[in-house]
């Protein structure tokens, strides 16, 4: 015992208790251990996952892609990359980019590895405005009693980056309002913008303070009316993404409303007077001269056109319209009057009438026409108008768009005055201009008599006929050869008592007789007329007149009125 002690010192013999509990952190030592590997071995690895922000948010196009995974556990076999444009050209048509993968290593052992997803060409790997698939591809392993497991895995995560800062533009030109600025509109909240103006002229930009999504524009000393256009090369939003392309706007600066009148030809009745304005206006003030009643108003679809409604209106009348004053929308106004000269169409008119106003001697049987100045727009209206007295029965016809005819069906009245009257007014005839007749149109025209002065130049007789019958017979002397009574009808155009007749006879000889009695006129200076210096009658001797004893002439004279027709024949 001794001699154990000194060699290896003393030291105290453990108990049995002691013993006891030793084995026991010995046993639960390597319980852990075991348990440690049956964990490992039936715990499937993690698999890969894409360092995105949480929740879906959208990936900044400056942010590295990287790949995270379980150190030991998991190996990353190959990634895919596909890009999908949301503006631009090839929107929604899928683009594979080529990548590289570029392990990090980790500080320590046990914290996960990660790799960085590189673009081959070595261009900058997101773009902004796109969408993405991301294709993994692997292996897996797990330490498993008695042997080790392994398999394969793959996985596709999709996710979207910022947007880049747009404009939202209008669809044509802008147009500022005078004396403000130009309003540029982005789809984002932006930090700044860049931009340059042609043609050159000076201007100043601001950010709205409370909406940084607005920003204006100032130009100054700009050309009224000239189009000016704005390129923004440069912008950044405040999610710090930059703008994909520079582009461009076209702004019309203001200059004072100026009016066109549209209406350069005649003014019909009832059409509007048209102005036309190179800018939308609110308001405008005119006057005419001479002065007419009439109202006014803007197009509200289309505010660069107004109207003028004369309320009254003069045919054939020619007016000054003078706008004194106009407002535009864009602020400006009108810089001087402008003064217009249009003219009204003229009045329908009456152009010719059949028979002609104080016409005698005219069939009863006579059709009566009106022809007007222009072509009628309402034919009923027209025939309505025409009123005839005596009235006889009858049927109206149109031989063009301008006559208007009465055709009788019963004769006219012999030897009474026909009044064909057409009225006048708005409501009566309108011509295809809307023009119409001021005034009533009034024509008369007399019936001839129911009598009939029958010259027969073979038998060398003149007859009286009323009614068809002969009631008066008597010879007479007519033209000789060389100044024959010309054949035709006639009738009286007017009667004189006396009349002195000088001529020359065929034979050279010249002839001056006073007094003549009972003249009647019938064509040219051929009358039938008394002859007191004749001695017989019954065959040519007068020098191309009718003549007659002076008995007969008298009794004809009185016998037959003005418009008696004659009939001339062999």
């Amino acid at each position: 015992m001794k001699n154990l002690l000194l060699l290896f010192g003393h030291y105290p013999i453990p108990t049995r208790v002691e013993r006891l509990a030793r084995l026991l952190r010995l046993a639960g030592m390597a319980i852990g251990v075991l348990a440690f590997f049956v964990v490992v071995a039936m715990t499937a690895p993690s698999l890969p996952a894409p360092y995105l922000p949480p929740d879906g948010a959208a990936v900044s196009p400056q942010h590295p892609l990287l790949i995270g995974f379980s150190p030991l556990r998991v190996r990353l076999a190959a990634a895919r990359l596909y890009e999908i444009p949301l503006d631009g050209p090839t929107v929604g048509a899928a683009q594979a980019v080529e990548v590289n993968l570029v392990p990090l290593s980790a500080t320590l052992p046990w914290e996960p590895i990660q790799i960085q997803v590189y673009r081959a060409d070595g261009n900058s790997l997101l773009h902004p405005d796109a969408f993405y698939y991301l294709a993994l591809e692997g292996d897996w392993s797990s330490l498993a009693l008695p042997w080790l497991k392994v398999g394969q895995w793959n996985a596709v995560y999709q996710f979207a980056t910022m947007a880049s800062p747009k404009p939202v533009l209008p669809d044509g030109p802008m147009r500022p309002h005078y004396q403000q600025p130009i309003t540029l509109q982005w789809d984002t909240p932006v930090t700044g913008f860049s931009y340059r103006v042609s043609p050159l002229v000076p201007s100043s930009s601001t950010l709205d303070s409370l909406d940084p999504r607005r920003a204006y524009l100032t130009m100054l000393d700009y050309e009224p009316g000239r189009t000016y256009v704005v390129e923004v090369t440069d912008a950044t939003a405040t999610s710090g993404v930059s703008l994909k392309q520079s582009f461009s706007f076209s702004v019309v600066m203001p200059k004072p409303a100026e009016p066109r009148l549209i209406n350069s030809a005649e003014l019909r009745l009832g059409d509007l007077l048209i102005l036309s304005w190179d800018e939308r206006i609110v308001d405008f003030d005119y006057h005419l001269d001479p002065p007419e009643l009439s109202t006014s108003a803007i197009d509200p679809v289309d505010q660069r056109r107004s109207f003028i409604t004369l309320q009254t209106i003069r045919q054939g009348q020619q007016y000054h319209l003078t706008v004194t004053a106009a407002g535009a929308e864009n602020g400006t106004h009108l810089k001087q009057p402008y003064t217009f000269m249009f003219a009204t169409t003229p009045a329908l008119e009456v152009t010719e009438t059949t028979p002609g106003d104080g016409a005698f001697g005219i069939s009863p049987n006579q059709t009566v026409c009106v022809t007007f100045s222009e072509a009628v727009a309402d034919r009923v209206a027209a025939e309505h108008a025409l009123t005839i007295s005596p009235a006889v029965s009858g049927r109206f016809e149109w031989s063009s768009s301008r006559e208007l005819c009465f055709v009788p069906a019963e004769p006219f009245p012999f030897e009474g005055e026909v009044v064909a009257r057409l009225a006048g007014g708005l409501k009566s005839v309108r011509g295809e201009s809307k023009s119409y007749l001021e005034d009533d149109v009034i024509f008369r025209f007399t019936i001839r008599p129911d009598k009939l002065i029958d010259i027969d130049l073979r038998r060398q007789v003149v007859s009286l006929l009323e009614g068809g019958k002969v009631v008066v017979a008597s010879p007479t002397s007519t033209g000789v050869r060389g100044a024959e009574t010309p054949v035709g009808t006639y009738m009286v155009q007017y009667k004189m008592k006396t009349a002195r007749m000088r001529g020359v006879t065929p034979s050279g000889a010249r002839y001056d007789i006073p007094d003549v009695p009972w003249v009647l006129a019938f064509w040219d200076d051929y009358t039938i007329h008394g002859s007191y210096w004749r001695s017989g009658f019954g065959f040519p001797q007068s020098n191309g007149c009718v003549t007659l004893p002076v008995p007969v002439a008298k009794e004809l004279f009185y016998w037959a009125p003005v418009g008696t027709p004659i009939e001339i024949h062999y």
